[in-house]
């Protein structure tokens, strides 16, 4: 073949989109596998952690609707009230415990820790009140729902 024929001048731009070709084909491979490893943290990682803080925050939320019931609940209605407020707790717990199973980031840690402990403290003012309104000291325990329990749930929410 001449360097200057027809032949020579087409098997070369044949060789030069068959290059660009192979390049843009192996470069989109490994932006898709880029792709893929992404996918896959947002489905191992934020999935399954989404779904879990949004249990979480349920179960929160309806424990602080169930203690707010306990207290004006009546001596009839007292014992449900209990049991749906210790089903709530170990609720809370199972999704404390998936959540902690879970791989997450240092910071999401550092997060979920400060939670854990306002939980803890939140708790413990539950425990209180409780404590008040079984005694039968019901104006005490509305008070300090409405004040020392808020404000410790509010931490914690």
């Amino acid at each position: 073949m001449y360097p200057r024929s027809l032949n020579f001048s087409l098997s070369l731009v044949f060789v030069f989109f068959f290059l660009l070709v192979a390049v843009l084909g192996s470069f989109s491979i490994e932006r898709l596998s880029e792709f893929n490893r992404s996918s896959a943290d947002v489905r191992d990682v934020w999935l399954p952690a989404t779904r879990v803080i949004g249990d979480l925050n349920n179960f929160t939320s309806d424990f602080r609707a169930a203690e707010g019931r306990y207290l004006l609940s009546s001596a009839s209605e007292s014992a449900a009230s209990k049991r749906e407020l210790e089903s709530l707790s170990h609720s809370v717990e199972q999704a404390q415990a998936a959540y902690e199973r879970l791989r997450r980031s240092p910071a999401a840690s550092g997060l979920y820790a400060r939670f854990k402990d306002g939980w803890i403290a939140y708790r413990r003012m539950v425990d209180r009140v409780l404590q008040l309104h079984e005694a039968g000291q019901t104006a005490e325990a509305v008070n300090l729902y409405r004040t020392a329990s808020q404000a410790s749930y509010d931490v914690v929410n």
